[in-house]
């Protein structure tokens, strides 16, 4: 007999166990671990491997269930495996009636260390955007979340510091985030090149608009010339040009 099924004849029906089975799971690339315990009665049709009949008849019906569960769920896909294999179960095909099983679930140590990874990484990404909804948007809860953690800070805060802090991480939260998101796709559209240009030139035009010592300072002069002419008036066919057949800008 296979070390895969073993099996003992009794008075009343067969048996067989159908070990080291993969079953999937919710969780992307990740799979459960069973062995089935089954227990039959043989039908009106003989078949000359029965215990392969049995097994494939399992393991189709337990892959359709486990693949509702996440790995981390072992223990409640476990109970609803078994609920559902104890049941006595026909072959539409009469190789057997009567068939239950039990089937025992787990997790080997690799699945399991990367699914408490995941639950640690999950709790760790919730719990940062609790604090960024409920806290850091609010200068006086940072600063108080920071006394009730440092009390010995009390005499030399600086509650400017943490007024700033939650404006920028409300304000990039609001805006700069999904502003520059919106330039990173338009900067990688269908051609990569005029995407580039047309988003240093957006740039560059508010600059010159809100900002112009900003240009020197950053030494943007010879890019905004190239990208708005000498008149900084617009883009044209030529400045395009200039800049196409020029050395990568990044």
């Amino acid at each position: 007999m296979s070390r895969l099924f073993g099996r003992r004849r009794t008075a009343e029906g067969r048996d067989c166990n159908v070990e080291r089975r993969t079953l999937k799971s919710r969780t992307p690339d990740m799979f459960f671990r069973a062995t089935f315990s089954a227990h039959w009665y043989p039908g009106q049709v003989d078949h000359r491997n029965i215990e392969s009949i049995v097994a494939q008849d399992l393991i189709e019906r337990a892959t359709q269930l486990s693949g509702q569960w996440y790995v981390e769920e072992f223990r409640t896909a476990h109970d609803c495996l078994n609920a559902e294999l104890g049941r006595e179960r026909d072959s539409q095909d009469g190789y057997f009636h009567g068939l239950t099983a039990t089937v025992q679930l787990f997790l080997d140590a690799e699945t399991q260390q990367i699914a408490q990874q995941q639950r640690y990484d999950r709790a760790r990404v919730s719990r940062l955007r609790y604090l960024r909804d409920s806290l850091y948007s609010d200068p006086e809860l940072i600063l108080l979340d920071y006394l009730d953690r440092h009390p010995e800070k009390v005499p030399e805060v600086d509650i400017k510091a943490f007024q700033k802090l939650a404006r920028s991480l409300r304000a990039g939260g609001q805006w700069w985030y999904p502003l520059l998101d919106a330039l990173e796709r338009l900067s990688s559209g269908t051609d990569p090149v005029c995407g580039e240009i047309t988003a240093m030139t957006a740039l560059l035009r508010a600059f010159k608009d809100a900002a112009p010592e900003l240009i020197d300072k950053h030494g943007l002069q010879g890019l905004m010339t190239a990208l708005l002419g000498d008149a900084m008036a617009g883009p044209d066919t030529e400045a395009s040009a200039r800049v196409s057949t020029s050395p990568p800008l990044h």
